[in-house]
């Protein structure tokens, strides 16, 4: 609870005990596979719906967006849930490139194809994957190794931390705590006090900024007739004391984009080669996301 303070705490505390008491709100999700016959999902993570709307006119490449409400607020439900509640014909047709290394946790063989970026293309001075190498792979596989019908490419981003901001803190293992709050990124700085909201709100859109000029890398570089943007979950920014993404039922955490746009491949970037070598243990990155 000092994660927060102890007032701040105590009102966070009371948030998610609340929300959880009232957790009658019937959201109406589906499946992303029941939703649209597309050919590549790109995953942002904890993306609100709020924020992907503000920067959406900016990038011409999306040509509608809506909303959708996910079935969890957090990845360590939504991933689960996903391969839970496809059915495996399905995701034996889906390739999955992620960026988010709790796929160690959750991914077996479900999935056609897998590979997971996190464990060559992390970055220790930002303390996560930035969004090149996960679009390098997407690009590789689907313009020369593409034999199944769908791709989810899985970017870390705008998650924490955030990567154009100098006062983003760089989450490594020496900033962890002994509880399930285990570091003091953005979102546990906004609920001190210690960061103001503008700021924070700032450097989480232009976080989103960042991985979406990536994915017009991507869009120029494969070939796909439905490519559908969308997040695994939001996140909460102080409503009912709550910040980040616990496991709670809130709007916030479950309101996501679904927006489309189109790609074509002009050959406009050449994917560089990765060394497939993982310089960090799967526990180490997770715990600088804050996951551990």
């Amino acid at each position: 609870m000092d994660t927060y303070g102890a007032a701040r705490g105590i009102h966070a505390w009371l948030g998610e005990v609340y929300l959880k008491q009232i957790a009658t709100q019937d959201w109406e999700t589906e499946s992303i596979f029941s939703r649209d016959d597309w050919d590549i999902l790109l995953v942002l993570d904890a993306c609100r719906y709020d924020l992907f709307t503000e920067v959406e006119p900016e990038f011409d490449f999306i040509t509608r967006t809506e909303s959708r409400f996910s079935p969890a607020s957090c990845t360590w439900e939504w991933l689960p849930t996903l391969l839970r509640d496809t059915p495996p014909e399905q995701l034996d047709e889906t390739a999955y490139v992620t960026g988010n290394p709790q796929s160690q946790h959750y991914v077996d063989d479900e999935f056609g194809y897998l590979d997971e970026v996190w464990q060559y293309g992390w970055d220790d001075d930002l303390g996560t994957v930035p969004p090149r190498p996960v679009t390098d792979r997407a690009i590789s596989y689907w313009r020369e190794d593409q034999h199944l019908d769908k791709m989810i490419v899985h970017y870390m981003q705008p998650h924490v931390p955030f990567i154009p901001s100098a006062d983003s803190p760089v989450l490594t293992r020496d900033t962890f705590r002994p509880n399930d709050v285990a570091v003091a990124d953005d979102w546990i700085l906004l609920g001190r006090g210690d960061r103001e909201f503008d700021d924070v709100w700032h450097d989480y859109r232009e976080n989103l900024r960042f991985v979406l000029d990536d994915v017009a890398v991507l869009l120029e570089n494969v070939d796909a007739e439905t490519v559908v943007l969308t997040s695994d979950h939001g996140n909460a920014v102080g409503e009912y004391g709550v910040y980040g993404h616990p496991d709670v039922p809130l709007e916030a955490l479950r309101k996501v984009p679904w927006a489309f746009a189109t790609a074509t491949d002009e050959r406009t970037h050449e994917p560089r080669e990765y060394s497939r070598e993982s310089a960090k243990s799967v526990k180490s990155k997770l715990e600088d996301l804050g996951y551990w």
